[in-house]
């Protein structure tokens, strides 16, 4: 399996440099600016969003195996995936299973959907494309 294949021993070492310096990256741009305020004084850090944060670095990076290059394309999986999950874990579930398709194509949410499905489905075309099944 795909998930399988992601999750083997060489899959997961090659993969370490750049978990390693994701998680850097997080730890010194995102928790340690926002742990000091102006006058170098230390407030507690809301971990919360750091760790959604490193948790969708490893989904994207290690089991969906996707090549996402720049910042810009990172936050933008990102906004897609809690839109997506954002819906999935309220009741305005039902409300859009019976939206018309002409109004559900419109929304945030299905485009979020589609965004997600795109870039997994791209993936998997590359390693069909590649052999690997």
């Amino acid at each position: 399996s795909l998930v399988g294949q992601a999750m083997t021993h060489e899959a997961v070492a090659e993969s370490i440099p750049a978990l390693q310096a994701a998680s850097e990256f997080v730890i010194r741009e995102k928790i340690l600016t926002s742990s000091l305020d102006g006058n170098e004084h230390s407030k507690p850090v809301e971990m919360e969003q750091h760790l959604k944060y490193m948790t969708l670095d490893v989904a994207w990076r290690q089991i969906l195996g996707l090549e996402l290059k720049t910042d810009t394309e990172i936050k933008e999986f990102h906004d897609n995936v809690a839109v997506w999950l954002s819906v999935l874990q309220s009741s305005a579930t039902f409300f859009y299973a019976l939206m018309p398709m002409v109004l559900l194509r419109k929304t945030r949410v299905y485009r979020a959907k589609e965004y997600l499905s795109r870039k997994i489905m791209d993936k998997i075309n590359i390693l069909e494309e590649r052999g690997s099944s």
